[in-house]
Order: structure tokens, then sequence, then C-alpha cells
């Protein structure tokens, strides 16, 4: 049995590191990312609403991220879906190509 490669909300805690893959719209074909985030302890300043914080993201975010998309374990495996994604991208433009 392989080891599960996304979290769960119960296993998000202060000072673990996720993986997000991202989307980024391009002109003829969506192009995919993967941004890291560090999960901060509840007690550190937060950033002012509306405003990024690179990098750091409070445990209440983190747990509302995982209900909407996969957290990775792993740059690699967060990579490997963004690879993934792209290609299905590329041979839904191929098909519509033809």
């Amino acid at each position: 049995m392989s080891k599960r490669k996304t979290y769960r909300p119960e296993e998000i805690r202060a000072g673990t590191t996720l993986f997000i893959v991202t989307r980024v719209p391009g002109q003829m074909v969506n192009h995919y990312g993967v941004a890291e985030y560090l999960v901060a302890s509840k007690r550190e300043p937060q950033p002012e609403p509306g405003t990024a914080h690179p990098y750091r993201m409070h445990p209440l975010i983190a747990v509302y991220a995982v209900s909407q998309t996969d957290l990775w374990r792993t740059r690699r495996a967060a990579q490997a879906e963004a690879d993934r994604r792209l290609g299905i991208e590329l041979a839904r433009m191929k098909r519509g190509a033809q």
C-alpha cells in the first residue's frame, strides 16, 4: 500500500509545509505551477485582511483550503499533478484542433 500524497484536514498543524497546484490562465492553454506554504501558529501575527502573506498560512485558512483543493505533502507530488493537468489541457487543445 502506498502512502497518501495529500493531507487530510485533521493532519494540518503549525509547522507543516504544504504545496498547492495553482493555475495561471494563458492565451491558448492554462499553465500550472506549485505554491509552497508553511502553516503558521494561531498566535503568529497575521496579515491585514485583503493582503497576501508570502509563504505563511494561518491554520484556519489551511483547513479551509483542504476543503477546496488538494494540499500535497511534497513538491514532487504537486508538480506531478500540475504536469498531469497540463497534459490534459494540451490533449484537449489537440483534439479541438483536429
